[in-house]
């Protein structure tokens, strides 16, 4: 067996489950699996392109090399991109890879290892030694790429490896692998999914301790070396040139080329989203626009001047772009500063107020190139511009993993909840836990609730509940800073007992029907008469809330709702209300459900806390830092 790394060998031992049978199932799929021949699973099966050193360009068709893949996962290296122009394409006949093909690197190491493609913004190619694998439409990528994993795959590669100083397995050899695959694909998809989540949660954990200790142990070499040079306070303008390019004309467009930054891709790239739409230039008007506008050059700085203004994007690296004049601001850098030192730089308060300042108080703030000129700044020596430049990068991608983290979290979240609950009439949902294989049964709200009636006579309790969309039940006055109600007009206000539940009937972009939740203060209080109250029975409470978390729902209310007469509430009628139907398992299943999704809620919540303190450590550091 040749050597293999040491992550690539605990993932396999993790994927040992994916034997030739499985040792345990997930959820009630209780379906056969069956052997099928790796490239029979395929629609395409394929090797990458020979692309030579003279085939490759500065920009145009991303090459995908065998360095990009890794064990289950995407290895995106910044530093060692590379290209292929249009017309190479065209003239090679390459073999386009689209995101969510599989890639397969038939070199070390290990040689056999896999990943999905993810969408890079950008037209693809791969290198020969990757063989490029589109699973069939009843084939699932996220299980297969996980069964590609396995140390039952990795032992048939090994006995196929052949070559001399650098052994490889050929395609052929590839194709006739034996895979074990479930019939369904919905239990495919349900493994996949499983051993993803696993997968981020393994390397969550091991960039985690990595970036913990790394930005850390430079702040504290940062702050016991001494310094006898103080920060010295400049004008941007007296060190660079700031300006901005020629005019590129909406016509000027295209789908493809050199792309094309617009103030809201800045503003996008801050957030760490993904634009609504990417924009891109010809490279032939590239090329004329930058002769006479000059080319972005590696540590530049872009800035946006319109629409939310200040924004810094840092060029890191030789990549062609251009953007668009007027709205955004162009530092023209080349190392004069560190890079990052001044990227953080215009997210302290300095440069922040600075800029604030001179946009003036108008309806419409603008940062100029004549603002930019002016823009003051800090600077120490070079050594630590560069010391605390790195400290919040290694910051920023502590923040930027548990962002990651806390989106995928959510996103299983929304996705177990529109699969563990029965969809159109149905009486089974898509995915069950083991042992479970009953019916689910129909009952109406009012046969599993009571409504609450009963008032607060004689102002026996005097704290006063609201119901938000984003918060659930909690304290008025915790929710708007002070007492909204009267206290005399409390003894109209329905008791809401813990384990209660309360439809509020204000509509939100969150909750288009209106919010409804548990009581989970632990303590009574009262409501609006303008709410509902209804209280459980033969229902377990924390299964029924996460239903209403759910939208099934939705369709029963906008099917028999009223139109009401104002535009912010929904309208409906308490006996219709509570004909609601709920799909209902025994309450073991409920319990288990709940449980589940629990178990979930506790995740996002960690990470989102997590989340929040980086953030208000990063942004304590930015005010303490830059003097």
């Amino acid at each position: 067996m040749s050597a293999i790394t040491a992550k690539a060998s605990r993932k396999m031992k993790k994927y040992a489950v994916l034997t030739r049978e499985p040792r345990c199932f997930l959820g009630s799929f209780d379906f056969s699996w069956e052997q099928r021949k790796l490239a029979s699973l395929c629609e395409k099966f394929t090797d990458g392109d020979w692309i030579e050193s003279k085939d490759q360009s500065d920009f145009g068709v991303r090459l995908v090399q065998t360095g990009n893949v890794g064990v289950a996962e995407y290895l995106d290296k910044t530093n060692n991109k590379k290209w292929i122009s249009e017309d190479t394409f065209d003239r090679l006949h390459c073999e386009e890879v689209l995101p969510g093909d599989i890639l397969i690197s038939r070199l070390p190491e290990p040689a056999g290892r896999a990943c999905i493609v993810p969408l890079l913004g950008t037209k693809m190619i791969t290198a020969v030694d990757c063989t490029i694998v589109r699973t069939a439409p009843d084939m699932s990528n996220k299980f297969l790429v996980q069964y590609l994993s396995s140390q039952a795959y990795f032992d048939d590669v090994n006995t196929c490896l052949a070559g001399g100083t650098r052994q490889r397995i050929s395609r052929g050899n590839l194709a006739n692998f034996n895979v074990p695959i479930p019939v369904k694909k919905s239990e495919q998809d349900a493994i996949g999914m499983f051993f993803g989540y696993l997968d981020n949660l393994i390397t969550l954990h091991q960039r985690k301790c990595a970036l913990l200790f790394s930005p850390f142990q430079a702040f504290i070499s940062m702050m016991f070396t001494t310094s006898t040079f103080s920060w010295e306070q400049r004008k941007l303008g007296d060190m660079m040139n700031v300006t901005s390019v020629k005019r590129i004309h909406q016509s000027d467009w295209t789908d493809s080329g050199v792309r094309f930054l617009r103030a809201r891709d800045i503003v996008a790239a801050a957030k760490n989203e993904e634009p609504d739409d990417y924009l891109y230039i010809s490279k032939e008007k590239y090329e004329e626009y930058s002769t006479l506008s000059g080319k972005v050059g590696v540590s530049d700085l872009l800035v946006t001047g319109v629409g939310t203004i200040g924004v810094p994007y840092l060029v890191r690296n030789l990549e062609p772009l251009y953007f668009k004049d007027g709205n955004i601001i162009w530092f023209q850098n080349s190392d004069k500063i560190d890079g990052k030192f001044l990227f953080y730089s215009f997210s302290a308060e300095q440069i922040q107020g600075f800029i604030n300042e001179s946009a003036g108080i108008g309806t419409v703030g603008t940062y100029t190139i004549e603002s930019g000129k002016k823009t003051p700044i800090s600077l120490p020596n070079q050594i630590e511009q560069a010391k605390v430049g790195e400290f919040f990068q290694q910051l920023d991608n502590l923040i930027t993993l548990h962002q990651r983290k806390f989106e995928k979290l959510t996103n299983v979240k929304k996705s177990m909840l529109e699969k563990m609950f029965p969809q159109n009439g149905s009486s089974y949902p898509e995915i069950r836990f083991k042992g479970f294989t009953d019916p689910w049964e129909q009952r109406k709200l009012s046969e599993i609730t009571d409504k609450v009636t009963e008032k607060n006579a004689g102002l026996q309790y005097v704290e006063t509940f609201t119901n938000s969309a984003e918060f659930g039940i909690i304290s008025q006055r915790d929710f708007f800073d002070h007492d909204i109600a009267k206290l005399g007009s409390l003894d109209g206000y329905y008791i809401v007992k813990t384990e209660d539940f309360v439809y509020n009937p204000r509509i939100s972009t969150s909750a288009p029907v209106g919010p409804i939740n548990r009581n989970k203060l632990g303590r009574t209080g009262v409501m609006s008469p303008l709410y509902t109250v209804f209280r459980p029975h033969d229902i377990d409470t924390t299964y029924l809330e996460y239903f209403f978390k759910c939208g099934y729902w939705h369709s029963f209310m906008n099917f028999n709702g009223d139109s009401g007469a104002r535009s912010d509430r929904f309208s409906i009628r308490d006996n219709v209300f509570f004909q609601m139907p709920i799909p209902i398992p025994d309450i073991d299943e409920q319990r288990k459900i709940g449980e589940l999704l629990t178990c979930l809620d506790n995740l996002i919540t960690l990470h989102q806390r997590e989340l929040e303190k980086l953030q208000n450590i990063k942004k304590s550091m930015l005010e303490k830092m830059f003097v």
